[in-house]
């Protein structure tokens, strides 16, 4: 027409280009669900054009968003706290270092709650109480685990880091 829009155009319009933008409206397309709802990491190369791109590894949950690492900060974690933990007699890292090649390693040695525990007492001294903490534990001592797990994050807190997406609710 004459370069301007009705009421009603200017509406059309508007709603058409807030469907496309809206990122719920996308949400159904952007995440897909994984076989089984098991989760996986999935290691590609950003989508930067710069000649320095990172490869990151990508948690896909089965009902929701990806959850992405980049590659060489969990590499670098896992040397860091190989290096800076090496004496702890609890950890044995020395002889049974992080692997960082291995996707799941630092989150493995995670699931016991005594490196999270640990990495709290670097953070700020004598927060946990040494004899708080569960050690020794079998792979099947999953209440132990939790209590350890427990304590971390609320030693974190007390410490002052912000916790989110821990607990459901």
């Amino acid at each position: 027409k004459d370069g301007k829009l009705t009421k009603e155009e200017f509406e059309d319009l508007y709603l058409k280009l807030r469907a496309e933008k809206d990122p719920g409206s996308t949400w159904n397309k952007t995440v897909k669900p994984t076989a089984g709802g098991v989760d996986r990491f999935i290691t590609k190369t950003t989508d930067n054009t710069d000649s320095n791109a990172s490869n990151v590894e990508q948690k896909q949950e089965a009902q929701g968003p990806y959850h992405s690492v980049l590659v060489e900060e969990r590499v670098w974690t896992a040397n860091w706290l190989n290096q800076f933990l090496a004496d702890d007699a609890h950890l044995n890292l020395r002889t049974n270092p992080i692997d960082s090649q291995d996707p799941q390693g630092l989150y493995k040695r995670c699931q016991d709650g005594i490196l999270l525990c640990k990495l709290i007492n670097i953070a700020v001294p004598k927060t946990i109480d040494e004899r708080a903490i569960n050690l020794n534990l079998s792979k099947q001592d999953i209440f132990r685990q939790s209590e350890n797990l427990e304590l971390a994050i609320n030693s974190a807190r007390g410490i002052g880091c912000k916790v989110v997406n821990i607990h459901p609710g």
